[in-house]
């Protein structure tokens, strides 16, 4: 089963569909008008103080016209910005980033078969 718990990631998924939608001169109604989330929840959503579930998100996403893979490129630089690293850190950090992008066998992807339950031989 996935965390939904609270943590660093998530409350930056939070401040960046706050950040998008905005920069998308949308209200929070429009975008559940558009997306066919109750506006209660995507208040809590957006607030952070409820873990967006991946349906959630990409309905969101959705209704602010954004790629998936724009907006968690765009929601890492905002951790690594939180994380007040230095030049040479965040360089670092990117780097390791992209290769376990490029890497066939992330945990990420175990952890899907997993919860698939599609476990590995």
């Amino acid at each position: 089963m996935k965390s939904r718990e609270r943590n660093e990631w998530s409350d930056a998924v939070a401040r960046q569909i706050k950040a998008e939608r905005a920069a998308a001169s949308m209200t929070q109604k429009d975008v559940c008008q558009a997306s066919g989330i109750p506006e209660v929840t995507y208040k809590r959503l957006e607030a952070g103080s409820r873990v967006m579930a991946e349906d959630q998100l990409a309905a969101i996403l959705g209704a602010l016209r954004i790629p998936a893979s724009t907006f968690y490129a765009r929601v890492e630089g905002r951790v690594i910005a939180d994380m007040h690293l230095s030049a040479e850190e965040s360089t670092d950090l990117w780097a390791a980033i992209a290769s376990r992008r490029a890497s066939p066998a992330t945990p990420a992807t175990d952890a899907s078969r997993h919860d698939a339950g599609q476990t590995g031989s």
